[in-house]
């Protein structure tokens, strides 16, 4: 996703309330084309810099339909993003460089919809799911992942998390080929987007099994073997010195 902030801040349009506000050209795609949207007030609510920066109110949306935004301003360089019209939320990278939900007016999506002819894109389907080293066997189910589900909490040292990667046909808000989530399964909880939360119990389930957590767990240790096989030497060699110093000592009461 190419970067907005450095052409923003040579327009000096990082505060809007200081200047003038850039001329905004939206370019709205969806499963039934493009459309440059009319400059105006929905234009204006699509403008990254015109929302407050991402906080932890802000809400995730479970995998739906979205819309892809390309954002252009004169002489700047386009960027591009993400708008998911029923949470009225944008994905971009324009704060931070790294992708961010970050909230626009009540109503916005409502607004748009009713005013463009463009059908969003339908909710990606999951292709593919790397979960750990592993594959998961039922990709449809990490859908589920972004359900509304309890926030958690945790400050403590992970001793082991699974990333799990999601992938589909398109690159969408939440499957664009580089977010991750990761799994801690001491706690049953996942990080994604910065927060963590609880999963319920089929879920957490689900992912262990894809990463063969249970497998390792049930898996023998190798030590018991490395003892057996020294063992078994230790009592070859005794035998063997035993045998030597028996033909010694025969030799000597020979003599």
């Amino acid at each position: 996703m190419r970067r907005l902030a450095v052409a923003f801040i040579v327009a000096g349009v990082l505060t809007p309330t200081a200047q003038a506000q850039p001329e905004l050209r939206v370019k709205l795609c969806g499963a039934s084309g493009c459309e440059i949207l009319d400059p105006g007030p929905i234009s204006r609510r699509l403008a990254p810099w015109n929302q407050p920066t991402q906080s932890p109110r802000v809400e995730i949306p479970p995998i739906g339909p979205y819309y892809e935004l390309e954002l252009e301003i004169p002489e700047g360089t386009p960027g591009t993003g993400w708008f998911v019209p029923s949470h009225d939320v944008l994905r971009t990278d324009f704060f931070s460089g790294r992708l961010s939900w970050i909230a626009v007016p009540e109503g916005t999506g409502a607004a748009l919809q009713a005013t463009t002819s463009v059908e969003p894109w339908p909710a990606p389907k999951l292709t593919r799911v790397l979960v750990g080293d592993g594959e998961a066997a039922r990709p449809a189910i990490y859908a589920d992942l972004y359900d509304d589900v309890p926030e958690a909490s945790f400050t403590g040292r992970a001793k082991r998390t699974i990333s799990i990667f999601l992938n589909s046909a398109r690159p969408s808000p939440w499957t664009d080929g580089y977010v991750h989530a990761e799994y801690l399964p001491e706690r049953n909880i996942l990080l994604h987007d910065g927060r963590w939360f609880r999963l319920p119990k089929r879920l957490a389930v689900e992912i262990e099994r894809d990463a063969d957590l249970h497998a390792e767990a049930e898996a023998p240790s190798a030590w018991p073997g490395y003892f057996t096989t020294a063992a078994f030497a230790f009592l070859i060699a005794a035998i063997l010195w035993l045998n030597r110093r028996g033909r010694q000592q025969s030799q000597v009461r020979v003599k």
